[in-house]
């Protein structure tokens, strides 16, 4: 499959990838660090939309059958409902791209947070190392975590 990236994109995507370049303690080749890079920026745009979607409220559409005076047809009107079976799957699909991130992640050395809003990057690469003692990664994930880059 094919991934096209336009300019500002691609901006950001180098700028992801001299970070972790410099960051790294795992030998890793640059080819292998831009494979990753990829990898991890599809999977944070999947991990975002679940996110989005889990924000939003999943639901689903059915038609519901009304009828008016027996001299005129049946009418149909769309509304929306609640979705459990969605539900499921959307956090099945977010746990899994999780799951894939931190996998990928750990090859190139690094450590997954992974922050819930929809509305910033999903997925922050880190230095287990760099979490002091007495601290939590949730309180300095933007001081020293990478970014992926999903817009």
């Amino acid at each position: 499959m094919s991934r096209t990236f336009n300019r500002n994109q691609m901006r950001q995507f180098a700028l992801f990838i001299n970070r972790v370049n410099q960051k790294q303690t795992v030998e890793a080749s640059y080819y292998s660090l831009v494979e990753a890079g990829i990898e991890l920026v599809v999977r944070a745009k999947s991990i975002r939309f679940a996110f989005e979607r889990e924000c939003n409220g999943i639901r689903k559409t059915i038609d519901q059958e009304y009828t008016i005076p027996p001299s005129l047809k049946k009418l149909y009107r769309t509304i929306e409902v609640p979705d459990p079976e969605g539900e499921k799957r959307n956090e099945e699909r977010a746990n899994r791209m999780i799951e894939e991130c931190r996998k990928i992640a750990a090859e190139i050395g690094f450590a997954v947070y992974v922050q819930g809003d929809p509305r910033g990057c999903p997925i922050y690469l880190y230095l287990a190392d760099e979490v002091k003692e007495g601290y939590r990664i949730d309180s300095l994930y933007q001081t020293i975590g990478i970014p992926v880059p999903i817009d």
